[in-house]
């Protein structure tokens, strides 16, 4: 069986407060580094938020993706 699993930027299990939730916490810490872990299992839409987030941090160079 062959699953098809890819992350979208596209909120399409409505996970847009989850992002929002997590840029208004890095945007009001500016002056202390944040460390966030992304939890889930297979399929839950952890890629998705986590490209939510990349395209809200995009023009940022003071975030860090690793």
């Amino acid at each position: 069986m062959f699953l098809n699993d890819q992350e979208t930027a596209t909120d399409i299990l409505y996970y847009e407060a989850i992002a929002k939730t997590v840029v208004t916490l890095i945007r009001k810490t500016p002056d202390a580094p944040v460390t966030i872990g992304v939890h889930g299992d297979w399929g839950a839409g952890k890629s998705s938020v986590l490209k939510m987030l990349e395209g809200a941090f995009a023009e940022d160079d003071r975030v860090l993706w690793l």
